[in-house]
């Protein structure tokens, strides 16, 4: 008699994919770095000479890694409904999601704002730029001039959303009709080249009308949330990621290229004609195959707990939190410095990085900016030696 596959028996932890999102996080010191010297839109703090090479810093991670962050994030969703209710779990990410959104929304954000507004020649205290910031109307919606702006927190407010928006789907996912569904998808996800074919679903988001679309494109990124959480219910799932990450790696910087020089041509091309659709499908095609490759490369190489793991993964999420006002507060004096584009770049990321970590380091200590910041379990004891937990 046949046995139909279960989904997996999943170990304690899948330290690969903590790997994963701790590598992604730190990227941003230097993605978000590059931003202040890049050749493209401006950003609150803006460096009087451009860089085309240290635009290549964002050219590289804009198509895959806010997306490889959301799967992960659908991944995680799979193993916390395993051991909660769909109330728990609702629970869960109000308290987890929405205390350090609100506290950064009043407190971390509104200082990047002040320093764009600063930045279009304006004058005056903090102080006195918070009496008008929640109701300044500047005419564009990213608050790079001075008004009101989610800044790098649009990650966290599309999460929450997409935690709310997709647990019907997922609750289906747990039942017998869409275990079912998903033994189907698993099985096809074992035939040659099918893994690939996830990208038509993703280029089909490209169209849709929402009020962010683009890189912010939220349909994208629910889809990637959704396909996150189905990647993990099936162990057939991980074997086609593995079989397949090296040719997801090597045909997915062909079209990092390509999306590149697109990009660095600054051709503009009519909306929805054939060349704005064929460079939207190679975005698309490289956000899925760095995906599949990075999934597959982790699994293969990454997949084992150390010490360093369990501090980063601890730190990953209040430092996601606070790095991009550190960045902008140390890049509004260092652009003003008489040295070079990339010295300044070198500078900002490194006092950057060690000023979040400090940040860090001293906000895990107080129950009170634990809660703010997100970070989970107790305060670390005074003993210098020891270990950070890893923490679910």
């Amino acid at each position: 008699m046949s046995v139909t596959p279960q989904p997996r028996s999943t170990p304690a932890r899948r330290y690969d994919l903590d790997w994963l999102r701790s590598a992604v996080v730190l990227m941003l010191i230097p993605y978000h770095t590059s931003r202040l010297f890049d050749t493209w839109e401006p950003f609150y703090v803006k460096n009087a000479q451009t860089s085309v090479a240290l635009s290549g810093a964002r050219a590289f991670l804009d198509p895959w890694g806010m997306p490889l962050l959301f799967v992960i994030a659908g991944s995680a969703t799979w193993l916390a409904l395993r051991r909660r209710t769909g109330i728990q779990y609702l629970r869960e990410r109000l308290l987890r999601l929405t205390i350090p959104l609100l506290f950064g929304l009043v407190v971390i954000v509104p200082p990047q704002a002040y320093l764009g507004w600063l930045g279009q020649g304006n004058d005056g205290t903090y102080w006195g730029f918070l009496t008008q910031y929640w109701t300044m109307g500047t005419g564009e919606i990213m608050g790079w001039t001075g008004g009101f702006t989610l800044g790098h927190l649009w990650f966290i407010l599309f999460l929450f959303l997409f935690s709310l928006l997709a647990l019907p789907i997922f609750l289906f996912l747990k039942g017998q009709t869409g275990r079912r569904a998903i033994r189907w998808l698993a099985g096809l996800f074992q035939k040659p080249g099918f893994i690939f074919l996830f990208v038509v679903p993703l280029w089909l988001t490209e169209p849709l009308p929402g009020p962010i679309v683009g890189l912010l494109n939220p349909f994208s990124y629910i889809l990637l949330f959704i396909v996150g959480f189905v990647l993990f219910a099936d162990d057939r799932f991980q074997t086609g990621l593995d079989s397949s990450w090296q040719w997801a790696l090597g045909l997915g910087t062909i079209t990092l290229v390509a999306v590149a020089a697109f990009r660095f041509s600054g051709i503009q091309f009519a909306e929805l004609s054939w060349q704005s659709s064929l460079r939207d499908f190679l975005r698309f095609f490289t956000t899925w195959a760095w995906v599949v490759g990075a999934l597959g490369f982790a699994h293969r190489h990454l997949n084992r707990p150390s010490r360093l793991l369990g501090y980063l993964n601890s730190a990953a999420y209040p430092f996601y939190v606070l790095h991009q006002t550190v960045i902008l507060a140390i890049g509004f004096m260092v652009i003003r410095w008489n040295i070079s584009v990339f010295a300044k770049f070198l500078i900002i990321a490194a006092a950057a990085t060690g000023s979040t970590l400090a940040l860090y380091e001293l906000a895990r200590r107080w129950a009170v900016t634990r809660t703010l910041l997100g970070i989970k379990g107790p305060a670390p004891r005074a003993s210098r030696g020891q270990r950070t937990p890893t923490t679910r």
